[in-house]
Protein backbone atom coordinates (compact mmCIF):
# COMPACT_ATOMS: atom_id res chain seq x y z
CA UNK A 1 0.00 0.00 0.00
CA UNK A 2 1.57 3.23 -1.13
CA UNK A 3 0.58 5.91 1.35
CA UNK A 4 2.14 8.94 3.02
CA UNK A 5 0.90 10.33 6.31
CA UNK A 6 -0.30 13.94 6.36
CA UNK A 7 -2.28 16.03 8.81
CA UNK A 8 -4.96 16.66 6.19
CA UNK A 9 -5.44 12.95 5.63
CA UNK A 10 -5.75 12.26 9.35
CA UNK A 11 -8.21 15.13 9.79
CA UNK A 12 -10.39 13.70 7.01
CA UNK A 13 -10.75 10.25 8.59
CA UNK A 14 -14.20 9.56 9.98
CA UNK A 15 -14.44 8.80 13.65
CA UNK A 16 -16.65 6.11 15.16
CA UNK A 17 -19.26 5.72 17.87
CA UNK A 18 -18.33 4.22 21.25
CA UNK A 19 -18.65 0.50 21.91
CA UNK A 20 -21.21 -1.14 24.12
CA UNK A 21 -21.24 -3.85 26.76
CA UNK A 22 -22.98 -7.13 26.03
CA UNK A 23 -26.30 -7.34 27.83
CA UNK A 24 -27.02 -10.31 30.02
CA UNK A 25 -23.46 -11.64 29.78
CA UNK A 26 -21.19 -11.64 32.80
CA UNK A 27 -17.76 -10.43 31.70
CA UNK A 28 -14.69 -11.02 33.90
CA UNK A 29 -13.31 -7.78 35.34
CA UNK A 30 -9.94 -8.50 33.74
CA UNK A 31 -11.35 -8.20 30.22
CA UNK A 32 -13.89 -5.39 30.68
CA UNK A 33 -13.52 -2.49 28.28
CA UNK A 34 -11.04 -0.08 29.84
CA UNK A 35 -11.35 3.72 29.58
CA UNK A 36 -9.35 5.33 26.75
CA UNK A 37 -6.18 7.31 27.29
CA UNK A 38 -7.07 10.82 26.07
CA UNK A 39 -4.49 12.88 27.90
CA UNK A 40 -1.92 13.08 25.11
CA UNK A 41 -1.51 16.41 23.27
CA UNK A 42 -3.21 16.91 19.89
CA UNK A 43 -0.87 18.77 17.48
CA UNK A 44 -3.29 18.63 14.54
CA UNK A 45 -5.88 21.09 13.31
CA UNK A 46 -8.71 20.72 10.81
CA UNK A 47 -8.34 22.47 7.43
CA UNK A 48 -11.85 23.00 6.09
CA UNK A 49 -12.91 23.73 2.50
CA UNK A 50 -9.50 22.80 1.11
CA UNK A 51 -10.95 20.68 -1.70
CA UNK A 52 -13.50 21.12 -4.49
CA UNK A 53 -16.76 19.20 -4.61
CA UNK A 54 -18.92 18.15 -7.58
CA UNK A 55 -21.53 20.77 -8.38
CA UNK A 56 -24.47 20.69 -5.98
CA UNK A 57 -22.76 18.34 -3.52
CA UNK A 58 -22.01 19.12 0.13
CA UNK A 59 -19.46 17.34 2.27
CA UNK A 60 -20.82 14.01 3.56
CA UNK A 61 -19.32 11.82 6.26
CA UNK A 62 -15.80 10.88 5.10
CA UNK A 63 -14.68 7.36 5.90
CA UNK A 64 -11.14 7.37 4.52
CA UNK A 65 -8.42 9.01 2.45
CA UNK A 66 -5.78 7.06 0.49
CA UNK A 67 -2.86 8.26 -1.61
CA UNK A 68 -2.15 6.55 -4.93
CA UNK A 69 1.27 5.95 -6.44
CA UNK A 70 0.65 8.99 -8.65
CA UNK A 71 0.19 11.26 -5.64
CA UNK A 72 -3.55 11.62 -6.12
CA UNK A 73 -5.81 11.49 -3.07
CA UNK A 74 -8.73 9.06 -3.14
CA UNK A 75 -11.51 10.09 -0.74
CA UNK A 76 -14.35 7.75 0.25
CA UNK A 77 -17.52 9.43 1.49
CA UNK A 78 -21.15 8.61 2.20
CA UNK A 79 -22.74 10.68 -0.58
CA UNK A 80 -25.09 12.85 1.49
CA UNK A 81 -24.70 13.36 5.21
CA UNK A 82 -24.07 9.79 6.43
CA UNK A 83 -25.64 7.51 3.82
CA UNK A 84 -25.56 6.63 0.12
CA UNK A 85 -28.94 4.85 0.16
CA UNK A 86 -31.07 6.25 -2.65
CA UNK A 87 -28.53 8.98 -3.44
CA UNK A 88 -26.99 9.98 -6.78
CA UNK A 89 -23.81 11.68 -5.51
CA UNK A 90 -20.49 9.89 -6.14
CA UNK A 91 -18.93 8.09 -3.19
CA UNK A 92 -15.30 8.27 -4.41
CA UNK A 93 -13.71 11.66 -5.03
CA UNK A 94 -10.20 11.96 -6.51
CA UNK A 95 -8.01 15.02 -5.91
CA UNK A 96 -4.57 16.38 -6.60
CA UNK A 97 -2.48 17.54 -3.64
CA UNK A 98 -3.95 21.04 -3.87
CA UNK A 99 -7.56 19.91 -3.56
CA UNK A 100 -8.52 20.14 -7.25
CA UNK A 101 -11.20 17.58 -8.12
CA UNK A 102 -9.87 15.32 -10.89
CA UNK A 103 -12.46 12.55 -11.05
CA UNK A 104 -15.34 10.96 -9.16
CA UNK A 105 -17.23 7.67 -9.33
CA UNK A 106 -19.35 5.21 -7.35
CA UNK A 107 -22.76 6.91 -7.60
CA UNK A 108 -25.65 4.54 -6.84
CA UNK A 109 -23.36 1.64 -5.94
CA UNK A 110 -23.42 1.61 -2.13
CA UNK A 111 -25.65 1.87 0.91
CA UNK A 112 -23.05 2.69 3.56
CA UNK A 113 -19.47 2.62 2.21
CA UNK A 114 -17.05 1.94 5.04
CA UNK A 115 -13.87 -0.13 4.57
CA UNK A 116 -11.29 1.39 2.21
CA UNK A 117 -7.98 0.03 0.87
CA UNK A 118 -5.63 0.46 -2.09
CA UNK A 119 -3.24 -2.25 -3.26
CA UNK A 120 0.21 -1.88 -4.84
CA UNK A 121 -1.38 -1.58 -8.30
CA UNK A 122 -3.68 1.24 -7.18
CA UNK A 123 -6.78 -0.96 -7.25
CA UNK A 124 -9.38 0.32 -4.79
CA UNK A 125 -11.27 -1.90 -2.32
CA UNK A 126 -14.48 -0.79 -0.59
CA UNK A 127 -16.88 -2.51 1.79
CA UNK A 128 -20.58 -1.69 1.96
CA UNK A 129 -21.55 -2.08 5.62
CA UNK A 130 -25.34 -1.88 5.35
CA UNK A 131 -28.01 -3.46 3.18
CA UNK A 132 -31.40 -2.59 1.73
CA UNK A 133 -32.26 -6.29 1.77
CA UNK A 134 -30.97 -6.90 -1.75
CA UNK A 135 -27.62 -5.18 -2.16
CA UNK A 136 -25.04 -4.11 0.38
CA UNK A 137 -23.12 -6.19 2.95
CA UNK A 138 -20.45 -6.84 0.30
CA UNK A 139 -16.84 -6.07 -0.56
CA UNK A 140 -15.73 -4.72 -3.95
CA UNK A 141 -12.52 -4.29 -5.92
CA UNK A 142 -12.28 -1.46 -8.47
CA UNK A 143 -9.68 -0.06 -10.80
CA UNK A 144 -8.52 3.42 -9.80
CA UNK A 145 -10.93 4.79 -12.44
CA UNK A 146 -13.92 3.01 -10.93
CA UNK A 147 -14.24 -0.12 -13.11
CA UNK A 148 -15.68 -2.97 -11.03
CA UNK A 149 -13.20 -5.87 -11.04
CA UNK A 150 -14.41 -8.17 -8.24
CA UNK A 151 -17.38 -8.60 -5.90
CA UNK A 152 -17.10 -10.64 -2.69
CA UNK A 153 -20.18 -11.64 -0.74
CA UNK A 154 -23.74 -12.67 -1.55
CA UNK A 155 -25.16 -9.30 -0.60
CA UNK A 156 -28.44 -8.55 1.13
CA UNK A 157 -29.55 -9.92 4.48
CA UNK A 158 -26.79 -11.99 6.14
CA UNK A 159 -27.15 -15.77 6.26
CA UNK A 160 -25.01 -18.53 7.74
CA UNK A 161 -22.35 -18.78 5.02
CA UNK A 162 -18.66 -17.96 4.67
CA UNK A 163 -19.35 -15.48 1.87
CA UNK A 164 -22.28 -13.76 3.56
CA UNK A 165 -21.31 -10.65 5.52
CA UNK A 166 -22.98 -8.89 8.42
CA UNK A 167 -21.88 -5.23 8.36
CA UNK A 168 -18.42 -5.57 6.75
CA UNK A 169 -16.60 -2.55 8.17
CA UNK A 170 -12.98 -3.12 7.14
CA UNK A 171 -10.86 -4.59 4.37
CA UNK A 172 -7.15 -5.25 3.88
CA UNK A 173 -5.10 -6.70 1.03
CA UNK A 174 -1.84 -8.50 1.87
CA UNK A 175 1.24 -8.21 -0.40
CA UNK A 176 0.46 -11.64 -1.88
CA UNK A 177 -3.05 -10.50 -2.86
CA UNK A 178 -5.00 -12.25 -0.08
CA UNK A 179 -8.04 -10.23 0.98
CA UNK A 180 -9.16 -9.86 4.61
CA UNK A 181 -12.68 -8.59 5.33
CA UNK A 182 -13.62 -7.55 8.87
CA UNK A 183 -17.30 -7.89 9.85
CA UNK A 184 -19.24 -6.13 12.56
CA UNK A 185 -20.32 -2.55 13.29
CA UNK A 186 -21.96 -0.93 16.28
CA UNK A 187 -24.38 -1.23 17.90
CA UNK A 188 -24.82 -4.99 17.31
CA UNK A 189 -21.30 -5.69 15.96
CA UNK A 190 -22.59 -8.46 13.72
CA UNK A 191 -20.49 -11.61 13.67
CA UNK A 192 -17.28 -9.75 14.58
CA UNK A 193 -14.90 -11.95 12.64
CA UNK A 194 -12.26 -11.68 9.90
CA UNK A 195 -12.87 -13.64 6.68
CA UNK A 196 -9.89 -14.36 4.42
CA UNK A 197 -10.10 -14.79 0.63
CA UNK A 198 -7.54 -15.26 -2.12
CA UNK A 199 -7.00 -12.61 -4.81
CA UNK A 200 -9.80 -14.12 -6.91
CA UNK A 201 -12.27 -13.81 -4.03
CA UNK A 202 -12.27 -17.53 -3.16
CA UNK A 203 -12.83 -18.31 0.51
CA UNK A 204 -9.81 -19.44 2.56
CA UNK A 205 -10.70 -19.25 6.25
CA UNK A 206 -12.63 -17.55 9.06
CA UNK A 207 -10.44 -15.88 11.68
CA UNK A 208 -11.44 -15.07 15.27
CA UNK A 209 -14.97 -14.73 16.66
CA UNK A 210 -17.16 -12.34 18.58
CA UNK A 211 -16.17 -11.77 22.18
CA UNK A 212 -14.05 -9.84 24.65
CA UNK A 213 -11.36 -12.37 25.49
CA UNK A 214 -7.85 -12.29 23.95
CA UNK A 215 -8.11 -13.44 20.33
CA UNK A 216 -11.75 -12.36 20.05
CA UNK A 217 -13.26 -9.24 18.49
CA UNK A 218 -16.09 -6.81 19.03
CA UNK A 219 -16.29 -4.87 15.79
CA UNK A 220 -13.07 -5.00 13.67
CA UNK A 221 -13.51 -1.40 12.53
CA UNK A 222 -10.29 -1.09 10.51
CA UNK A 223 -7.13 -3.04 9.66
CA UNK A 224 -3.56 -2.32 8.60
CA UNK A 225 -0.42 -4.30 7.86
CA UNK A 226 3.18 -3.44 8.76
CA UNK A 227 6.52 -4.21 7.12
CA UNK A 228 6.76 -7.48 9.08
CA UNK A 229 3.44 -8.69 7.68
CA UNK A 230 1.59 -8.37 10.98
CA UNK A 231 -2.05 -7.32 10.76
CA UNK A 232 -3.31 -4.67 13.18
CA UNK A 233 -7.06 -4.66 13.91
CA UNK A 234 -8.96 -1.73 15.38
CA UNK A 235 -11.10 -3.77 17.80
CA UNK A 236 -13.27 -0.79 18.55
CA UNK A 237 -15.93 -2.41 20.71
CA UNK A 238 -13.20 -3.74 23.00
CA UNK A 239 -11.26 -0.45 23.07
CA UNK A 240 -8.04 -2.11 21.93
CA UNK A 241 -5.78 -2.96 19.00
CA UNK A 242 -5.46 -6.67 18.23
CA UNK A 243 -2.40 -7.98 16.35
CA UNK A 244 -2.34 -11.24 14.38
CA UNK A 245 -0.30 -12.87 11.64
CA UNK A 246 -1.69 -13.51 8.15
CA UNK A 247 -2.72 -17.04 9.08
CA UNK A 248 -4.93 -15.69 11.85
CA UNK A 249 -2.66 -16.48 14.80
CA UNK A 250 -3.23 -14.09 17.70
CA UNK A 251 -0.01 -12.29 18.62
CA UNK A 252 -0.78 -9.44 21.01
CA UNK A 253 -3.17 -6.66 21.97
CA UNK A 254 -2.61 -3.00 22.86
CA UNK A 255 -4.88 -1.03 25.19
CA UNK A 256 -2.87 2.17 25.70
CA UNK A 257 -4.84 4.26 23.17
CA UNK A 258 -8.35 5.66 22.96
CA UNK A 259 -11.16 4.06 20.96
CA UNK A 260 -9.33 3.01 17.77
CA UNK A 261 -11.10 4.01 14.56
CA UNK A 262 -8.47 3.47 11.84
CA UNK A 263 -4.82 2.77 11.19
CA UNK A 264 -2.28 4.18 8.77
CA UNK A 265 0.85 2.06 8.33
CA UNK A 266 3.47 3.60 5.99
CA UNK A 267 5.24 0.29 5.26
CA UNK A 268 7.12 0.38 8.57
CA UNK A 269 6.66 -1.22 11.98
CA UNK A 270 4.73 1.87 13.11
CA UNK A 271 1.01 2.43 12.90
CA UNK A 272 -0.72 5.76 13.33
CA UNK A 273 -4.09 5.38 15.04
CA UNK A 274 -6.69 8.14 14.84
CA UNK A 275 -8.83 7.55 17.92
CA UNK A 276 -11.68 9.38 19.58
CA UNK A 277 -12.50 10.84 22.95
CA UNK A 278 -16.05 9.75 23.79
CA UNK A 279 -16.58 12.49 26.36
CA UNK A 280 -15.07 15.74 25.12
CA UNK A 281 -13.30 17.47 22.29
CA UNK A 282 -10.52 20.04 22.37
CA UNK A 283 -11.11 23.64 21.33
CA UNK A 284 -8.37 25.72 19.63
CA UNK A 285 -7.09 26.80 23.04
CA UNK A 286 -6.45 23.18 23.95
CA UNK A 287 -9.15 23.04 26.61
CA UNK A 288 -12.07 20.65 26.80
CA UNK A 289 -15.14 21.93 24.96
CA UNK A 290 -18.63 20.49 24.53
CA UNK A 291 -19.43 16.81 24.93
CA UNK A 292 -18.59 15.50 21.48
CA UNK A 293 -15.93 13.52 19.66
CA UNK A 294 -12.68 14.58 18.07
CA UNK A 295 -9.74 12.85 16.33
CA UNK A 296 -6.96 11.97 18.73
CA UNK A 297 -4.03 10.58 16.72
CA UNK A 298 -1.51 8.50 18.61
CA UNK A 299 1.63 6.59 17.60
Amino acid sequence: MNIRISAAMVAALAMATPGFAQRGVATPASVLMKPPNDELPNPYKTLRDWAELPKGMTWPAITGVLEGSDGRLYVLGRCHENSCAGRTEPSVLIYDQNGKLLNSWGAGMFQFPHGFWMDKDDNVYITDAQTDGTKGNQAFKFSKDGKLLLTIGKGGKPVDANDSFDQPASILVAPNGDIFVGEGHSPTYGQSRIVKFDNDGQFIQVIMKKGRMPGELMGPHNMAIDSQGRIFIADRGNNRIVIMDQEGKYLDEWRQFGLPAACLSPRTTRCMWPTRNPGARMNPAGKKASASAAPRPAW
